[in-house]
C-alpha cells in the first residue's frame, strides 16, 4: 500500500518527469535563505570555536619554541664563553705538549659543533612551528569557506525538496479552485510531502468522480427532457452547463 502511495506521486506511466532546473533552485528566497543561513551559521560558530582552540594550541607551541631557542641561544653563548676561558688555561698549562693541545682544541670544536646543532635544531623547530601555524590557519579559512559553501548549496537543495511540492500544491489548489478538477501533475523523484500530496491527488481524483457522476445524471435529466419535447431554451442552458463541467474533469 505504501509503494503504491509512493508511487502515485511520482509521474505516471507514459510519461517524462519533470526535469529540475538549477535556476529554479530558489523557489521561496526567503524562506529557504533563511533556514540555510542558520545551517551555515551553527557551521561557523562550530568552525569558530575549533580555530580558537587550534589557534591557541598552536600559539602555546611557537611561545615554548620561541622560549627554547632562546635559551638555547643563551646556553651556546655561554658554553662559548666557558670553553674559550678554559681552552685559553690550557693553552697557559699544556703550551709545551702539542699532542695534549690538539686533544683540547678538538675537543672544544666538537662541544661548540655539538651545541650549534643543537642551537640550529631548535631554530629549525620553531620555523617549523611557524609554517604549521600558519599553514593551519590557511586550512581552518580556506576548509571553512568551503564549508559553509557546501553547506549553503546542499541548504538550498534541501529546502527547495520541501518548497517544491509546497509551491506546486499552491498553484494545483488554485488550478482546482478555478474548476480544473483533473491534476495531471505529479511529484519530481526526491521531493518531500511524499503523503500529502498523494491526498491531495486523492481528493482531486474524489472530485472528477463526483462530477463524472453528475454529469452523467445530468445527460439522463437531458436526454428524458429531449424526449418529452421539453423546451428548447432548457436544453441550450443543460447543454451548456455539461460543456463546462466536462472541462473541468478534462
Amino acid at each position: 500500500m505504501a509503494q503504491s502511495s509512493s508511487n502515485a506521486a511520482h509521474a505516471p506511466s507514459g510519461l517524462a518527469p519533470p526535469k529540475r532546473l538549477w535556476r529554479n533552485y530558489l523557489l521561496d528566497p526567503r524562506f529557504q535563505l533563511k533556514y540555510t543561513g542558520m545551517i551555515c551559521g551553527v557551521a561557523l560558530l562550530l568552525m569558530g570555536g575549533l580555530g580558537v582552540v587550534i589557534f591557541g594550541t598552536a600559539e602555546s607551541a611557537a611561545t615554548q619554541a620561541s622560549y627554547a631557542v632562546s635559551q638555547s641561544e643563551i646556553a651556546f653563548r655561554e658554553s662559548k664563553t666557558s670553553a674559550e676561558i678554559l681552552h685559553t688555561n690550557a693553552l697557559m698549562n699544556v703550551a709545551d705538549n702539542p699532542e695534549l693541545l690538539a686533544r683540547i682544541n678538538a675537543d672544544l670544536h666538537l662541544a661548540e659543533a655539538r651545541l650549534a646543532s643543537s642551537l640550529a635544531e631548535s631554530r629549525h623547530q620553531r620555523a617549523m612551528i611557524a609554517t604549521t601555524r600558519s599553514r593551519t590557519r590557511w586550512t581552518l579559512l580556506g576548509g571553512g569557506l568551503l564549508l559553509v559553501i557546501a553547506l549553503g548549496l546542499a541548504g538550498i537543495v534541501i529546502t527547495h525538496k520541501l518548497v517544491g511540492p509546497v509551491f506546486k500544491l499552491k498553484r494545483l489548489l488554485r488550478e482546482v479552485g478555478k474548476g480544473q478538477l483533473r491534476v495531471k501533475e505529479r511529484l519530481r523523484k526526491g521531493d518531500e510531502l511524499e503523503d500529502l500530496f498523494t491526498t491531495f491527488i486523492n481528493m482531486a481524483d474524489s472530485l472528477v468522480t463526483m462530477q463524472d457522476r453528475e454529469i452523467a445524471d445530468l445527460d439522463q435529466v437531458i436526454a428524458e427532457l429531449a424526449a418529452n419535447g421539453g423546451p428548447e431554451s432548457s436544453l441550450i442552458k443543460l447543454r451548456a452547463l455539461r460543456e463546462v463541467m466536462q472541462k473541468s474533469v478534462g
